[in-house]
């Protein structure tokens, strides 16, 4: 057998080693990028073609497609005007005008309106009832009635706070009750009462009988007042008959002028004493 130097050998296994790194270099990074030229060629997204086999140094892979500006309209600069919406076609932004009847971007908020977009790139308002006012008032509805801001008073009695509610006037003022005489204090022409926390109020009718601050009949609002069928004055004094023919009279009392058993003074009528009733007239 001929025997083969080493050095040969070794010569011919680099030169092959050469030529098969050459044959698969280029192959296998153009693979690595897409052999067809990219993921979506016509997009322009993806790497390039693969470079050309066979030479001793290897093919170099292609170069890569062209990134675009976008894939989607989110990838794209905010426009900032009102009626005006981005957009991404073929890799590239653009804008467009928003469709008439899309809310705009600037809204004021409990004005009861909508600015909505007119389709010309242009805003308009239109009525929008649900977008209600705000109150820190606790003893109003704010409502919208055709675009206009409105506050309604609560009823009366409605709870607003622990232990208070509203007076019926916007106002957050009236204490709620355990008793009746937390309502207030009861007479002939008024008569006060509590049920569940809250209060009411029953007015007499005019012309019951009544004795409150020299009043005889109530007149139907809750006030006791002097019903007279005859007044006479004299001086600092003036007396009155009533339709039950009470004698009754007010004024200076410093020596009993009154004749109501005291010497103090009175702005209201008093009945005299020692005079019955029914009294028919009476004189200065």
């Amino acid at each position: 057998m001929k025997a083969i130097a080493f050095p040969t050998i070794l010569a011919s296994v680099f030169a092959f080693l050469a030529v098969w790194t050459g044959a698969c270099g280029g192959e296998a990074q153009g693979w690595l990028e897409d052999p067809s030229g990219g993921v979506d060629a016509s997009s322009g997204f993806g790497g390039g073609t693969g470079g050309q086999a066979g030479t001793i140094d290897g093919g170099l892979g292609g170069a890569g497609g062209n990134p675009g500006e976008c894939r989607l309209s989110i990838d794209c600069p905010i426009s900032y005007d009102e009626c005006t919406v981005r957009t991404c076609s073929d890799g590239q932004c653009g804008t467009e005008l928003a469709p008439a009847g899309t809310p705009a971007l600037a809204q004021v908020s409990g004005d009861c309106m909508k600015s909505i977009c007119v389709g010309d790139g242009s805003t308009t308002s239109v009525v929008d009832d649900t977008d209600i006012p705000w109150s820190a008032n606790v003893c109003v509805e704010p409502i919208c009635s055709d675009g206009i801001p409105t506050f309604a008073n609560l009823d009366k009695w409605t709870p607003c706070a622990v232990g208070v509610a509203c007076d019926g006037s916007g106002n957050c003022a009236i204490p709620v009750c355990d008793t009746d005489s937390d309502c207030g204090t009861s007479d002939a022409c008024t008569t006060y009462a509590c049920s569940g926390l809250v209060c009411s109020t029953t007015l007499s009718p005019a012309g019951t009988p009544c004795h409150v601050d020299g009043g005889t009949q109530c007149d139907g609002s809750g006030k006791c007042l002097l019903h007279a069928v005859n007044v006479v004055a004299s001086g600092s004094q003036s007396c009155t008959i009533t339709s039950t023919g009470k004698a009754m009279c007010w004024g200076d009392n410093y020596d009993g002028e009154l004749g109501n058993g005291s010497t103090t003074n009175s702005g209201v009528p008093k009945p005299v004493h020692g005079i019955s009733a029914p009294v028919v007239a009476i004189s200065s």
